[in-house]
Order: C-alpha cells, then sequence, then structure tokens
C-alpha cells in the first residue's frame, strides 16, 4: 500500500469527478420533444416524465473521457515508487 500527500491526489480526484459528472449527465439524457409522444402512443405528460433522449455518441466520447482519466491513475504506482526510492 502506498501513502500519498492529500495535495498530490487532489488533481486526480477533480479530474475524476469531472469526467464522471459528464458521463452521468449524457447517460442521464435530455427531456424529448412532446411532439414525438404520440409515435409512443403516450401522451405529452407521461412521454416527459417517463422517456429521455440521450446521445449515443457523447455518452461514448465521456466514456473514453473518463477511461483515459482512469488509467491515468496508474502513475500514481510509478510515483510512490520514485519516491519510495528516496
Amino acid at each position: 500500500m502506498a501513502i500519498y500527500r492529500k495535495e498530490r491526489l487532489e488533481p486526480y480526484l477533480q479530474e475524476l469527478e469531472a469526467y464522471y459528472w459528464a458521463l452521468r449527465r449524457a447517460v442521464e439524457g435530455v427531456a424529448p420533444n412532446e411532439n414525438l409522444a404520440e409515435h409512443y402512443l403516450v401522451n405529452p405528460e407521461q412521454f416527459r416524465r417517463e422517456f429521455r433522449e440521450v446521445d449515443i455518441d457523447l455518452v461514448l466520447r465521456q466514456i473514453e473521457h473518463f477511461k483515459a482519466t482512469a488509467a491515468n491513475l496508474k502513475q500514481l504506482r510509478s510515483r510512490a515508487h520514485k519516491l519510495s526510492r528516496q
């Protein structure tokens, strides 16, 4: 197990949190256009309440951002290794 100063971890945590929330918002989507309700055989109010429009391309981009950030955490191992040699 490695020990780090909190200040060293903070940039990683901030980046992870930012990309997590961006991914979550992308997956949550947005309220769809109510004019499409009849195509889904529901009234506009029910459509607004029960359906979301999700941009899958945006979700995939946000997944890649999050994966890159998570992969960046591997740097912590090398930083801990360097510190233990000093």
